[in-house]
């Protein structure tokens, strides 16, 4: 199965995908240099955000009587054509991954993974926006500084007074 879903003449959407892979999804490169530029966490909670997009969306569109086993009926769909569709764009069947390879922290990923890992899930998930990075998914929450340098002691106290 293609990764493409948006026409050439649509540019509001997502870039498009080879069918394939060109490099291995994680393990080391043709020439032994070790893949790594996407962390396990990364991935899982991307995959998690996915499917609470799906069963946000498959709730919304039922009774609460009989959303239970719909819901966990569409997540595990979800997951299963995840699966389905990320081992058919690696060519090299030794880097067919599953669930639990996926679900693993401990994994390192290509960069090339990670964009069809994201790619699919925004595309399965319903939501254009998709975009587990920018704060919108309920795992770990990634801290970025945005400050050069340290606050000050002095600082921190000026800005925060208990009772205030």
């Amino acid at each position: 199965m293609d990764s493409r879903s948006t026409s050439p003449s649509d540019p509001s959407g997502p870039a498009l995908l080879p069918a394939t892979m060109v490099g291995r999804p994680f393990g080391s490169d043709e020439a032994g240099r070790p893949i790594g530029r996407t962390k396990g966490s990364f991935i899982r909670a991307t995959v998690e955000y996915m499917l609470e997009c799906v069963a946000q969306r498959t709730a919304a569109a039922l009774p609460p009587d009989g959303q239970a086993d719909a819901v966990s009926q569409a997540k595990a769909a979800a997951l299963e054509q995840l699966l389905t569709r990320l081992n058919a764009a690696i060519p090299d069947p030794r880097y067919h991954v599953t669930v639990d390879y996926l679900m693993n922290e401990g994994h390192i990923y290509s960069v090339e993974f990670d964009a069809f890992l994201s790619h699919i899930c925004r595309e399965l998930s319903g939501d254009p926006r998709f975009d587990p990075r920018a704060g919108g998914f309920t795992g770990r929450t990634v801290f970025v500084p945005s400050q050069d340098r340290p606050f000050r002691q002095a600082d921190c106290r000026s800005r925060y007074r208990p009772g205030d």
